[in-house]
């Protein structure tokens, strides 16, 4: 049908012997095949070419093979020892490492060149085509150089590129790949449109159909599948991890009531083509508070949150929550508890190629994949936390040493008040950052559910104090925010308005807890200034606070603390003078006793001070024999005058002579190792019970002592 031998018939073609005997050494390629070493030669019948560059290779993956019968290994075949006819082995390829190769058969007659199909090229452009009738194919057709059944092949390069480029140069065809991309191509046979008439699929089609001009041209082109089925191919750039990190868009958690699952919202970009995985990697740390174990500890866990596949166009992912509509990918966190945390989640990418690469890459996760960037995220709390058990509250002196204003040679020591609480084990119930609340109420002694507030108030024996009674102007200090720290003793977060287990908001400010690892509690020391007020009682109301929970879990059950006083504050002032002298001031508030009369603080002087409390000053010599605290000698005792009160604020001061002259004037405290030192007492005097006859008896106890090395 073809007429592609009718030259070498005599009666037809008029051939002569030469032409018989060429297209007898052509028509001798009939059997040739890729495998075997040697070619038929067109010019000498019955004689063969040796192939070049021609072997054969077998696939790692491949099994080894071996005798059925007696199970030794088997040599592979070679080009030399395989038998004509005859497959090669599973995984055993054969390659032509030569630049022009020689076809070893006798191509189709009736195929003038090749077509190749693009069909995921721009869809903008194909859906033009399609309107405009070109059946939406975008192609290239290639005609072989030379003439039947000598056909020159071409060879397809496939190589780097930054972008998608493609070049036909001679027998050369040359398409570059971007890194990690890869490109669908259809192989198929082109023809003449006057070879149409020989396929009966063509012939079958109604006139009026064969004779559309552009589907005319599409089927010599080898677009329609039915009459030139093509090859796929798919030209790989591939790389052993993918081209660009990924990266979030966007991060979001969400999380319900008493759920132990993190749910999670995110954009997510990546470079799709070199692609395949992406996983969510998690980590973070946290405090464990084991009643089994002697203290606290801080764990750092690693995890994988979640994992999903990445398609070769996704170039942005959509996480969105457990069990997410098409196309949306699942994005969640299993914690197993309802904890708060706050979580570095990292994206990994592993690659699309894995199996291009050999086994000691393919083996290695870090080889074969790019992280993100950290992004911490903050997971909340989803149940309210238990309540606390207090288990002390004890009185808290906080003292301060700082260089007197103005004088280089005076130094000034503060002893300010507060409470410390200890609370029982277990903390960080509800994970991280639990902090103890002080409750705050409004001028009210319980809130509207009942559940008590912070009081104060003033100590009834004292006179002349008469105080707040409410939790609203309780003196707790609130300047961490000013300090830009963590100042023992002061909160670390609020005021803040918190809902209430009843849904009433509460003033509520925050304290970090700290571990006493010699009587296993946790402690926390609030500092309070009481100023004026001498003596107060203080009641705090407190609770667990995680300010990290989801809207209205973030209060514990409320409890009240014991009655606790605060100690009167006192600034202790010693200034060298000269070599022989140093002067001693003491400042505070003072209170009345109701009992006396007149009041020791009146209109008519100080001198009825000495009534209720007596300023003591002392000089000691260190005994150096004695190497403890208890080396110290009494050198002179003497009582501080009375300098000035205003309100309720004494000072006292006077002059300390020393025994004699100490070197030249220095600083007090300085690095404390001088062998005298100014010690101050404050003794207070109380009613007590009467005496048999009715007279009024006192007892004295030390309220404040402070000591300074010269």
């Amino acid at each position: 049908m073809h007429g592609a031998l009718d030259k070498a018939i005599s009666t037809v073609g008029k051939a002569t012997a030469a032409i018989r005997k060429k297209w007898l050494g052509l028509a001798l390629r009939e059997s040739g095949t890729f495998l075997q070493p040697e070619v038929a030669d067109p010019d000498r019948p019955g004689e063969l070419l040796p192939v070049a560059g021609l072997s054969f290779h077998l696939a790692a993956s491949a099994a080894p093979l071996s005798d059925p019968v007696t199970g030794t290994p088997v040599a592979p075949p070679t080009p030399d020892t395989l038998k004509r006819g005859d497959p090669l082995l599973p995984g055993q390829y054969a390659v032509h490492d030569v630049d022009a190769l020689v076809t070893p058969y006798l191509p189709d007659p009736v195929a003038t060149g090749v077509s190749l199909v693009f069909p995921e090229a721009d869809p903008v452009l194909r859906q033009a085509e399609t309107a405009a009738g070109h059946l939406g194919v975008q192609s290239l057709t290639l005609r072989y150089p030379g003439s039947w059944p000598l056909h020159e092949a071409y060879r397809l390069v496939v190589q780097h590129g930054e972008q998608l480029d493609g070049v036909v140069e001679g027998n050369r065809l040359t398409i570059s790949v971007p890194p990690g991309e890869q490109l669908r191509v259809r192989l198929s046979s082109a023809m003449d449109r006057a070879s149409l008439r020989v396929f009966g699929l063509w012939r079958t089609l109604h006139a009026k159909i064969r004779d559309v001009p552009q589907l005319e041209e599409a089927a010599a082109d080898g677009w329609l599948w039915w009459l030139t089925p093509a090859a796929e191919m798919t030209l790989v750039h591939a790389v052993p991890r993918p081209v660009e990190a990924p990266s979030f868009a966007l991060l979001r958690v969400s999380r319900s009531p008493d759920e132990t699952t993190a749910r999670l919202l995110a954009a997510v970009k990546v470079h799709a083509p070199s692609t395949d995985r992406l996983d969510l990697e998690a980590s973070w740390v946290e405090q464990h508070d084991d009643l089994a174990k002697p203290g606290p500890e801080t764990v750092t866990v690693a995890d994988v949150a979640c994992h999903t596949s990445v398609g070769y166009d996704e170039s942005l992912l959509i996480l969105f929550g457990e069990r997410p509509p098409k196309p949306l990918h699942a994005g969640f966190h299993h914690f197993g508890d309802t904890r708060h945390r706050t979580v570095d989640y990292t994206l990994r990418a592993t690659t699309r190629y894995r199996e291009f690469f050999p086994t000691e890459v393919a083996n290695d996760k870090d080889a074969l994949s790019r992280i993100s960037v950290p992004t911490r995220v903050v997971v909340p709390s989803t149940k309210r936390p238990v309540k606390t058990v207090v288990r002390d509250v004890l009185p808290l002196f906080r003292w301060s040493d700082e260089t007197q204003v103005a004088q280089p040679f005076g130094v000034r020591r503060t002893r300010r008040a507060g409470l410390r609480l200890y609370l029982d084990r277990p903390w960080h119930t509800t994970g991280d950052g639990e902090l103890l609340g002080v409750v705050l109420g409004e001028h009210a002694t319980r809130s509207a559910s009942g559940e008590p507030v912070s009081q104060w108030a003033s100590d009834p024996v004292w006179g002349g104090q008469e105080g707040p009674d409410n939790a609203n102007d309780l003196p707790l200090l609130n300047v961490a925010s000013l300090l830009g720290g963590d100042p023992a003793g002061q909160p670390v977060r609020g005021p803040d308005d918190v809902l209430g287990e009843d849904g009433a908001v509460r003033k509520v400010l925050g304290y970090r807890p700290e571990y006493n690892s010699d009587r296993r509690l946790w402690f926390v020391d609030i500092a309070l200034t009481p100023g004026p007020a001498f003596w107060p009682f203080v009641r705090l109301a407190v609770a667990r606070y995680q300010p990290s929970s989801l809207p209205g879990l973030a209060l514990g059950p409320v409890v009240q603390c014991d009655y606790a006083q605060l100690a009167p504050e006192r600034s202790l002032v010693v200034a060298r003078t000269d070599d022989g002298q140093v002067k001693v001031a003491v400042s505070g508030a003072i209170g009345n006793p109701r009992a006396w009369k007149p009041p020791p603080v009146s209109s008519a002087g100080v001198e009825d001070l000495a009534a209720s409390r007596t300023m003591h000053v002392r000089l000691e010599r260190r005994v150096p024999e004695i190497g403890t605290d208890l080396g110290w000698q009494v050198l002179s005792t003497d009582v501080l005058p009375v300098l000035s009160t205003v309100e309720s604020i004494v000072t006292w001061e006077g002059t300390v002579t020393l025994a004699r002259p100490h070197g030249e004037p220095a600083r007090p405290g300085r690095g404390g190792t001088g062998d005298l030192r100014i010690v101050v007492e404050e003794v207070e005097r109380l009613e007590a019970d009467p005496s048999g006859d009715g007279a009024l008896r006192t007892s004295s106890r030390v309220v404040y002592a402070d000591e300074v090395v010269l």
